[in-house]
């Protein structure tokens, strides 16, 4: 559920800041698809890939690349919004992975103590 939300927090971080850009050099686009190409289909410049991956470090409060992710690697919006999913979760967990981690962390921190002191329940 968790792993949901902020796929699409960052699906709209990027698209509103795209959209944003865009309407800065009065160029409308109404349907940016993940497979568009920030510099050969939307026309992006370096200087604004810069103000983009900016804007998107701030709002998400990511630095993308102490990620370890270049640039280079950013081709797509899709491959934008994936570098930033990348970088919120620590590495691309699938969602069913991402609800059993939380709950086996969940039980972990709900368990009381056993007798013996144990919070898994081995003896």
């Amino acid at each position: 559920m968790i792993h949901k939300a902020i796929e699409l927090k960052v699906h709209q971080a990027v698209h509103q800041e795209i959209h944003r850009l865009l309407s800065e050099r009065d160029t409308n686009v109404l349907n940016i698809a993940e497979e568009c190409h920030l510099q050969a289909d939307l026309g992006f410049t370096s200087i604004e890939l810069v103000k983009l991956i900016s804007a998107l470090d701030a709002n998400l409060q990511v630095d993308l690349f102490a990620q370890n992710i270049s640039i280079a690697d950013i081709g797509t919006v899709g491959d934008l919004t994936q570098a930033y999913q990348k970088s919120l979760f620590g590495l691309h967990i699938s969602s069913t992975n991402t609800d059993q981690i939380l709950l086996a962390s969940r039980s972990r921190t709900t368990s009381t103590p056993r007798q013996n002191g144990s919070l898994t329940g081995e003896e």
